[in-house]
C-alpha cells in the first residue's frame, strides 16, 4: 500500500551545492527531506516559504533524523490563502529554528521489522509474504528484502512455489517459517 502524500506549508532551511535540501515544517518544526530534482525544478531557495507534499521516510537510516520526504513543492506566493494563520500569528518555531533553539523532538522507539516479522511467524505459523505484509502495515517488495535478508542469515527459513512448471522463472508465492519442520507434512523427516 503506497502512502497518500500530504500537504504542509514550510520554509527552506538548506540547500547544499548539489540542490539536495531540507525544509522545516511550520505546524511541528519537523524535517522534510527535499531532492535536488525537486528543489532545481520548483527554484527554492534557502528561507523560502514553500508548500510540500510529503510521505514518510522510508529510508530507515534517516527516517530518525527526518521523518519526511518531499514528493512536489512550490514557492508559497505571498497573496495565496494558505492555512497557516496560527503560524502568522505565533512564529515560534522559525524564530526557535533560526536562533538555533529549536528542541529536538523526543525519540521515538526505532522500529525492529526483523522482530516483528519473525514474531508474527513465531505466533501465527507459515504465511505469504502478502500475508506478513499486510499485518506489519508494510508495502510487500519492502518487507520481502528484510525477509529474504533473514533468511540470508537462516533465521527463518522459504519455500517457493511454482505453478505453472519448468517454464516458470519466479515463483508464483512464497511461504515463510521459523523452522523447515513448520513447511513440512508431519510424515516427512530430514
Amino acid at each position: 500500500m503506497l502512502d497518500k502524500p500530504n500537504e504542509t506549508h514550510a520554509f527552506v532551511t538548506e540547500l547544499n551545492e548539489h540542490g539536495t535540501g531540507f525544509a522545516v515544517r511550520i505546524d511541528n518544526g519537523e524535517q522534510i527531506f527535499i531532492r535536488s530534482v525537486l528543489s532545481e525544478k520548483s527554484g527554492i531557495d534557502v528561507g523560502d516559504r514553500i508548500a510540500v507534499w510529503y510521505v514518510p521516510n522510508r529510508m530507515e537510516e534517516h527516517a530518525e533524523r527526518c521523518p519526511w520526504f518531499a514528493l512536489h513543492v512550490r514557492v508559497a506566493e505571498e497573496d495565496t490563502q494558505v492555512d497557516i494563520e496560527e503560524y502568522i500569528e505565533d512564529k515560534t518555531i522559525e524564530d526557535a529554528f533560526m536562533n538555533g533553539s529549536l528542541e529536538p523532538e523526543p525519540e521515538l522507539p526505532r522500529r525492529d521489522v526483523y522482530e516483528e516479522a519473525y514474531m508474527f511467524l513465531d505466533v501465527n505459523g507459515p504465511a505469504t509474504t502478502s500475508q506478513i505484509a499486510e499485518a506489519l502495515n508494510m508495502t510487500t517488495p519492502n518487507l520481502r528484502t528484510y525477509l529474504s535478508n533473514m533468511n540470508d542469515r537462516r533465521q527463518i527459513v522459504r519455500a517457493d512455489m511454482f505453478t505453472r512448471g519448468k517454464n516458470q522463472t519466479k515463483a508464483s508465492v512464497t511461504v515463510w517459517a521459523c523452522t523447515l519442520d513448520e513447511l513440512l507434512p508431519e510424515e516427512i523427516e530430514l
